[in-house]
């Protein structure tokens, strides 16, 4: 029962906002009703009152009118009269001492009132059940004739009315009654409404019920969140249809009322951890968990539960969700940001609308920001990036056309510092296409940008002297022409070659060579302008671009002061080195409207110069194109002769001036054209050695002159020799041993019977190299003879180290 009462106290509290607002309502009704029936009464009351007063006044009119004329039967019968009038209880006189003289209730005759001694003036007395009217009556002269001892004035007797005011009680009783029976009403209105607004609300409650239970079972049977209940004994007591399809079981009676622990979870420990916290805490939020799939697979669960009582038994009721995606991509945010804030490269986050949202360290430490100072700002306003607003701008109209950009920029560091970036702007759009963030990967391209410059410097700069080399050469000189030819006047191109220094090289090493060449490089710089071109070709060929000239005396002023400084004894590598320099001169537009011309020119001229002697120059003239065009020709048809045989070999006898015998032959070779003109052999052989023909035109005098010696000897002349001339070039030839040794072997020869002659100024050009081929010659057992003794060094110091076997002085 208590039950009951505590159980409609509480629903009457939840319903107080209906029956507070009703019960007012009827409250105010009832009063208005109060109001206007209280009206009423009240306009009754007032009719009554008036109906009263008329009585009253009848009865004293009638019966003072009948006392004044002295006519008492008149009064004693008007009194009768009034006796019989229903709402008279009772009229009397009174005398002055008080005592009713006459009255129409006879009860009242003789009893004393001494209220009416005290009257001087009308009086109203209202008693319980009637109205008490007192009137005095005045003596006048009239009333003297008979009642000599009154006073005329004086108060003689008092008229006493009664009148029943039973009406007025019934009246005030029935509004009384009324009032508390409307309110009686209003608070059974009150009652039945809220029986009818209970009863409403119960069935629409009902139907609520109803509806919220479908639509709960389809909650419990389609809700990606599971719900479950574990009883005290730790066994799955209930469980949703999603989580049975969750966890991979066909159906919910595989799982049902087993052990939670050991059917979905990995151990015993997790579950007693679980039921600990529950049963401590009441309410778990946010715990989790690692659930045990059918084929044991992990699920990371998010449970919420809580520890109630049903049915006298205490049980974890809750709900899970699958976590294990989200999990999985905390861990892929969580690497992302590891990423994002350790790699090497700078990213910053724009937001859509221009707002720098996010940097990371890299981007911190490479330009000296913090990131209170460049978050929430625009990229316009710190300026990270040393451009100008229009390319900013249109690299932002490429991101917005096409959604990204990649290229190089520069930026600025904090302190002022600029330095290149490759730049990569990427958008990141939402599901309905609008711009969320722009994406920016910056990569410091300070080492690489060093890199390509240095490359840049190497591909177009001598490694060894750090002299333009011939590619740059080139450009700049073609630069030169066109510039000149646009706005006119003179430049001369100098092409110059160290003489010496291949025997410079090969005697004191290539180190000490290499060593000679940066200085020879050094000093051209030195005797040069800094707008001049000073480059090494390669080997000991330098070129100078002699920019706006006036005239030749310019020109040789330069290369006098070249000559000189180039001349003077040098400190190499411990060693004091001397060489000079041969220099060819070209000069714009005299000797060439185009760069190959000018290097053409300017390398014969350098030729020329080196044929005139060490130390010296010469300009370019048209004689020397016409010596040029002249050995090309002669070289193309040598060429050509050796192909054919057009060669021949003449042999010179040597004789015995003490015996006038022949003891051997000079080979010579001849070439005499199908004109029958003789070429003549310092023409050909110089052709030869230049063209690089001087190999094939060796072998083949070599091979010639053994085979007429095998020929003799077959003749019966066994003790004639054969001699053969040694050019420069095929000394450097590194088979000129191997060569001979075949030669011998093929025709069947002795070593003693061939005889090699060199000149000395080829011998002495480099006597490291000459002195070891005569002495793997001599070791085969060759014979060696100098040829020209006398025209050159003439030192007899060097002879003794040479291994000759005769000399020829001229």
């Amino acid at each position: 029962m208590m039950k009951r009462i505590k159980k409609f106290f509480r629903q009457l509290s939840v319903d107080l906002h209906f029956l507070v607002p009703v019960t007012v309502i009827v409250f105010f009704l009832c009063l208005i009703i109060i109001i206007a029936k209280d009206k009423m009464v009240g306009d009754v009351e007032s009719s009554l009152n008036r109906y009263m007063g008329y009585l009253k006044d009848t009865v004293f009119l009638s019966t003072y009118d009948s006392l004044k004329k002295g006519n008492m039967k008149v009064f004693e019968d008007i009194l009768t009269q009034i006796g019989t009038y229903e709402q008279v209880k009772e009229f009397s006189l009174i005398n002055k001492n008080g005592k009713v003289v006459y009255s129409s209730n006879k009860e009242f005759l003789k009893t004393i009132d001494s209220k009416a001694t005290k009257i001087n003036k009308p009086l109203t007395e209202t008693g319980s059940n009637k109205i008490t009217y007192y009137f005095p009556v005045v003596t006048v002269d009239y009333c003297t004739r008979c009642h000599r001892q009154w006073e005329s004035g004086e108060i003689n007797s008092v008229y006493r009315i009664s009148l029943s005011n039973s009406s007025f009680v019934n009246l005030v009783n029935i509004s009384s009654f009324s009032n508390k029976a409307i309110f009686i009403g209003g608070f059974i209105a009150v009652l039945l409404i809220y029986i009818l607004y209970s009863y409403i609300k119960q069935l629409k409650f009902s139907e609520i019920i109803s509806e919220s239970e479908k639509k709960y079972r389809s909650l419990f049977e389609n809700i990606m969140d599971v719900q479950f209940c574990i009883d005290e004994n730790g066994n799955l007591v209930l469980i949703s249809p999603s989580g049975v399809d969750l966890l991979n079981y066909r159906d919910k009676s595989e799982i049902l009322h087993e052990n939670f622990a050991s059917k979905l979870l990995y151990d015993e420990q997790t579950y007693r951890d679980l039921a600990e916290k529950v049963y401590s805490e009441k309410e778990v939020y946010g715990y989790e968990m690692t659930l045990k799939k059918k084929n044991g697979a992990p699920l990371i669960a998010e449970a919420n539960m809580r520890l109630v009582e049903k049915d006298g038994e205490k049980v974890i009721e809750g709900i899970f969700r699958d976590i294990t995606e989200r999990k999985n991509n905390e861990k892929q945010l969580q690497l992302l940001a590891s990423v994002f804030e350790n790699t090497i490269e700078s990213i910053m986050i724009v937001s859509s609308d221009g707002k720098i949202q996010k940097v990371n360290q890299a981007f911190l430490d490479s330009t000296g920001y913090s990131e209170e100072e460049i978050v929430d700002f625009s990229p316009l306003e710190i300026q990270p990036f040393n451009e100008n607003r229009r390319y900013l701008l249109k690299v932002a109209a490429e991101v917005r056309k096409n959604d990204r950009w990649k290229g190089e920029i520069w930026c600025r560091k904090k302190s002022g510092e600029i330095f290149p970036q490759w730049m990569s702007v990427s958008v990141l759009k939402d599901d309905n296409g609008s711009v969320m963030n722009y994406i920016l990967l910056l990569h410091d391209i300070t080492s690489l940008k060093k890199s390509e410059e240095e490359l840049r410097h190497q591909a177009t700069h001598d490694m060894l002297t750090g002299l333009p080399n011939r590619q740059l050469f080139e450009d700049r000189l073609k630069r030169a022409v066109a510039h000149h030819e646009r706005y006119g006047g003179k430049f001369a191109l100098l092409f110059i070659d160290l003489d010496n220094f291949k025997n410079i090289n090969d005697t004191l090493g290539h180190k000490i060579g290499d060593l000679l060449l940066i200085k020879a490089g050094e000093t051209l710089l030195e005797c040069c302008r800094e707008s001049e071109t000073v480059a090494r070709l390669g080997g000991d060929e330098f070129t100078i671009i002699l920019n706006d000239i006036e005239d030749e005396n310019g020109i040789v002023t330069v290369t006098e002061r070249i000559l000189k400084a180039v001349a003077s004894a040098k400190k190499v590598g411990g060693h004091e080195v001397y060489t000079s320099a041969s220099i060819g001169i070209a000069v714009y537009p005299a000797d060439g409207r185009n760069s190959v011309s000018l290097i053409k020119n300017a390398d014969m001229a350098m030729y020329k110069a080196k044929e005139l002697g060490a130390n010296d120059y010469y300009f370019y003239n048209s004689d020397l194109k016409v010596r040029l065009e002249r050995k090309i020709s002669l070289t193309t048809k040598l060429a050509k002769a050796l192909e054919e045989d057009d060669i021949k070999v003449y042999f010179q006898p040597l004789i015995d001036l003490k015996s006038g015998k022949i003891t051997g032959a000079e080979a010579l070779a001849r070439w005499q054209t199908d004109t029958s003109r003789f070429i003549r052999p310092d023409e050909f052989i110089e052709a030869a050695e230049e063209s690089g023909l001087i190999g094939t035109l060796g072998d083949f005098v070599l091979n010639k002159s053994c085979e007429n010696l095998r020929k003799w000897h077959e003749a019966g002349f066994e003790s004639l020799k054969i001699s053969v001339n040694l050019s420069v070039k095929q000394m450097n030839d590194q088979n000129i041993v191997t060569k001979t040794r075949n030669a011998l072997k093929k025709y069947s020869l002795k070593p003693s019977g061939l005889v090699y002659e060199i000149t000395e100024n080829v011998a002495m050009k480099d006597f490291g190299a000459t002195l070891a081929l005569f002495k793997e010659l001599s070791g085969l057992g060759v014979k060696i003879s100098m040829d020209d003794f006398g025209t050159g060094y003439s030192s007899l110091a060097y002879l003794k180290q040479f291994p000759l076997n005769s000399i020829k002085i001229d």
